[in-house]
């Protein structure tokens, strides 16, 4: 048996490849075997998505320190963070636009007509582009940062 990633030769019970590192995995592709991955990466007491979210809540330099200096395994990578923020974010722009639709309904505060529709336009468009702006607004906030 050999390793997926790397192509080293593996023993026959080993569970990880002692040349990279990878995790072997015997089962085939299935919805439970789905299911169950899912389950342990993301909902199991050792979670890296909660520990991960914890962690910056708390103390945001020392994930970013751990991460920059080679601390891969302690955390939820950034590229997979980022998406499930996405994610999360447009569920609850859905929510907001569904279930609460004046929630976000500055027009009162505008006596012109023309500053009222603008306002009601560009609301609408972040709603509708949201993970695109996100995704756009990360450089300016490293630079301010």
């Amino acid at each position: 048996m050999e390793c997926k990633n790397c192509q080293n030769i593996l023993r026959e019970n080993a569970d990880y490849c002692s040349n990279c590192g990878a995790k072997v995995i015997r089962n085939r592709l299935s919805l439970k075997n789905l299911f169950y991955y899912l389950n342990e990466t993301y909902f199991n007491i050792d979670n890296r998505l909660l520990r991960t979210m914890v962690s910056l809540i708390k103390r945001p330099a020392d994930v970013i320190d751990g991460y920059v200096s080679g601390v891969r395994m302690k955390y939820l990578d950034p590229l997979t963070f980022f998406t499930i923020s996405i994610t999360i974010s447009g569920f609850y722009m859905i929510a907001i636009q569904k279930y609460f639709p004046d929630a976000f309904n500055f027009t009162s505060f505008y006596d012109s007509e023309i500053q009222k529709k603008f306002t009601e336009q560009a609301m609408q468009y972040v709603f509708e582009y949201n993970a695109a702006l996100t995704f756009l607004i990360i450089p300016g906030l490293a630079v301010i940062s």
